[in-house]
């Protein structure tokens, strides 16, 4: 089962590999003109020493010479080609990466996000990619040259002299022993450099996105010192790399240069001797160079290629997550939806605690249903079922009869709005955030929903009106206008089930009652869930879920629930005795 987890990242980028053999065709037949040309570049060099220079023939000097400058330019034009090539290969690879991972993110479910810190997942879009991105840019391109070279640099040495190839040769099992220990020394500690580099990017993200809380609570020193405690970590993990770098370096250097003069001052015997002519020792020190330098670069080859792994098996987490609402291939959609809602028996857990226990109601359609209780009691997560955001873990919710599963999720995503207690909005448009869900809206639509929700007349006191820039996560906007652009947003896609959690709870009491009169006339035939523990709203609803530890404690209406419960009672009694004084005292 290991080895299927180890081998998953590399097969899901064989697939993205696969995806420009073309293009990998025009990279290895270049690659192999380059290396070709690399190592015919010694041989012609031999021969302009020995047969030009030692014998002092013109027309061989020249030939050579000739040779040699069409070598390079050859050699120039195809490096060009395969420079160009792998960016242009690992460029588009890098893109499809990003667009899978995206796509992979938004197809995941709540309980993804509950689990995924956002720097993280920001981490793996970014660095992540980027490392594989790096690996195909240089190394994949390096690798495959020196292979080539290495290959055809030994088929000629052999060739000319097999006893200078047995003692270059002689450096290759240490070489080898050392990049062996190298690698297994470097490798856990790229895993590391990886997840450190995501633990940063999401303390950063979190401790942004938390501004106005460490502002409000002064905890600037507190957040500067666990952001240094992560930026240390992540410090002494790049000094470990470095260090290890920094032995293997110099090491094989060593032996590299141990080994030149090895073959230099056997050569020099040789040509004492007169076996061989001084061109062919000169041939044999490059051919060594290329032979060597490759087996001594492999060991930061592998490590780039280790580093490509480490984060592509990080994105293969993510898009291999099977944290998904699946859609059953046979999923309907309902043509005259009604809007009824109903709870069957539904249990849900977000861990191993139920949340929800044995849940069951009915909501007909175009009621107008608060769900009240105390903090804990289940409320939110009885929204969050019925457009599926969660899927129940016994029981069933319905619409028209019809178990949510069932149905497409698109249209059951359209058929029911949601507007969350936390208002989000995109530093975009006061307009593109109104239209968000329904990006071919007119101006005269987005105006009129707009209007219903009792914002239109503070949007044209803006200078720029709809066109009005809206601030990251909509700052520049106070809590009840944003309250109202986004119930204007859920509003203009027209739904036949409207949620709203607890949206009035960040607006005053004037612009609370203008914006229920405006629901009041809008989810009129809508079906209407509404958590809120505001009296008003409550008083005006149809009917009352009173919810208690998960669990459906009593449904009614709101004298019948206060005459009977004091759970109920003591959820609005203060809210009953402020009215009742406010009446007394008018």
């Amino acid at each position: 089962m290991s080895l299927i987890k180890n081998l998953s990242p590399f097969r899901t980028l064989m697939k993205y590999i696969a995806r420009q053999w073309k293009l990998l065709l025009l990279f290895a037949f270049m690659s192999i003109v380059s290396s070709e040309a690399s190592v015919l570049g010694p041989y012609v060099i031999m021969n302009i020493i020995d047969k030009g220079m030692v014998e002092k023939n013109f027309n061989q000097l020249t030939f050579y010479i000739v040779a040699l400058i069409v070598l390079t330019i050859v050699g120039s034009v195809s490096d060009f080609i395969i420079s160009y090539s792998t960016r242009y290969f690992s460029n588009n690879l890098a893109k499809d990466l990003r667009f899978d991972l995206f796509r992979s993110i938004q197809s995941k479910s709540f309980a993804f996000f509950d689990r995924s810190r956002v720097g993280q997942l920001v981490s793996r879009m970014t660095s992540d990619v980027d490392e594989i991105r790096g690996f195909f840019d240089f190394n994949l391109r390096f690798l495959t040259s020196s292979i080539l070279t290495f290959v055809l640099a030994l088929a000629t040495m052999v060739t000319l002299n097999i006893e200078l190839t047995l003692v270059t040769l002689a450096s290759l099992p240490v070489m080898l022993l050392v990049i062996f220990l190298f690698n297994r020394k470097i490798s856990p500690i790229f895993w590391d450099i990886r997840n450190k580099v995501g633990q940063l990017t999401a303390t950063l993200q979190e401790s942004l996105s938390g501004y106005k809380l460490v502002k409000a609570m002064a905890t600037e020193d507190q957040e500067i010192n666990r952001f240094d405690a992560v930026n240390r970590s992540l410090l002494l993990s790049n000094y470990q790399a470095s260090k290890v770098r920094s032995i293997y370096l110099p090491f094989t250097g060593l032996i590299v240069s141990l080994i030149y003069a090895l073959l230099i001052w056997y050569g020099g015997l040789l040509v004492i001797n007169q076996k061989i002519m001084i061109g062919e020792v000169v041939a044999f020190a490059t051919y060594m160079g290329m032979f060597v330098g490759p087996v001594r670069m492999l060991g930061f080859m592998y490590e780039g290629m280790k580093r490509a792994l480490v984060a592509m098996r990080r994105l293969t987490d993510i898009m291999e997550a099977n944290v998904v609402i699946p859609e059953k291939p046979n999923a309907i959609e309902l043509p005259n939806l009604k809007g009824k809602v109903e709870f069957r028996n539904v249990s849900f857990s977000y861990k191993d605690e139920p949340t929800l226990k044995d849940v069951s109601f009915v909501i007909n359609p175009g009621e107008k249903v608060a769900v009240v209780g105390p903090i804990g009691s289940g409320k939110t997560t009885v929204l969050n079922l019925i457009p599926r955001f969660y899927d129940v873990t016994s029981g069933k919710v319905l619409i028209d009869d019809v178990d949510v599963r069932d149905l497409k999720l698109s249209f059951l995503r359209k058929v029911v709005a949601v507007v969350p207690q936390e208002t989000f909005l995109f530093p975009t448009t006061i307009r593109e955030n109104i239209a968000f869900g329904k990006k071919d809206a007119s101006m005269e639509e987005i105006i009129a929903a707009a209007k219903a929700a009792q914002i239109h007349d503070t949007i044209e006191k803006f200078p720029n009106g709809y066109e009005t820039l809206v601030g990251e996560r909509g700052v520049t906007l106070s809590g009840g206008q944003r309250q109202r652009i986004a119930i204007a947003r859920a509003l203009l896609v027209n739904p036949r089930i409207v949620l709203l959690d607890d949206s009035t709870s960040s607006v005053d009491v004037e612009t609370e009652s203008a914006i229920q009169k405006a629901l009041d006339k809008l989810l009129e035939g809508r079906t209407a869930v509404i958590i809120t523990n505001r009296l008003s709203t409550v008083q005006k609803a149809d009917k009352i879920i009173l919810m208690n530890e998960g669990r459906v404690e009593a449904i009614g209406k709101f004298n019948e629930l206060y005459e009977k419960s004091e759970l109920f009672r003591s959820l609005f009694s203060k809210q009953m005795e402020e009215l009742v004084f406010s009446k007394e005292v008018n």
